[in-house]
């Protein structure tokens, strides 16, 4: 036997029956099986993009998480300071109270000077903090910022007017932390005001 001979002999089998299956099948057969190569083929490249996607998004969602936690503590830390700060303000305040507190104790007459010192410094604490108190009186009432406590009837005043100030209204900066409790004018028909007027002159000459 030839090496030829041999060589045909030993072929694959399975190699040999695929290529007689090929040279069988037709032309658009054999089109829709390449299809299929490069479907699979392509299908394998976006199964790969999608894994890689997902493990970025794994990885996206833990370093958002350690920055939330970051972000958590910093802003706790920044809270307490906050406090800190302020009482450290105020507790010079509170120890001048205290003094003048413990000298009434003893028997010491309560002293206007003492306690306007207290007002005094209490005033320059807030302020150097951005706290200032709002300018009420006489102005419109805005339930923006004011909070009426009841209505006075009088034609003193423009309607709506502030009249009285019942409890102070205060700022942080530009944001209103107290609203100021107030009295606001409620203004009469003329007659009834002419009536109101009469009343109030014969309670006077009484």
């Amino acid at each position: 036997m030839s090496a030829k001979h041999k060589d045909s002999g030993d072929e694959n089998p399975d190699i040999k029956k695929q290529d007689e299956n090929e040279a069988d099948m037709t032309p658009g057969t054999k089109e829709k099986i390449e299809e299929l190569k490069l479907l699979s083929s392509s299908l394998k490249e976006e199964k790969e993009k999608a894994e890689n996607y997902y493990n970025q998004l794994v990885s996206l969602k833990a370093e958002f998480d350690n920055y939330r936690k970051r972000l958590e503590k910093e802003s706790a830390r920044m809270a307490s300071y906050g406090k800190k700060s302020v009482i450290k303000e105020l507790l010079p305040v509170m120890d001048n109270v205290l003094r003048h507190e413990e000298a009434v104790a003893e028997g010491e007459p309560a002293s206007i000077e003492a306690l306007e010192l207290i007002v005094r410094d209490l005033k320059k604490t807030l302020a150097s903090l951005g706290v200032r108190q709002m300018d009420c009186m006489g102005k419109e009432f805005s339930p923006h910022i004011h909070e009426a406590v009841f209505r006075k009837k009088t034609n003193e005043y423009k309607n709506n007017t502030i009249v009285k100030i019942v409890g102070n209204g205060y700022y942080l900066g530009d944001d209103v932390i107290k609203p100021a409790m107030v009295a606001v004018a409620e203004n009469m028909p003329e007659e009834e005001s002419k009536e109101a007027g009469e009343a109030s002159n014969a309670n006077d000459k009484e």
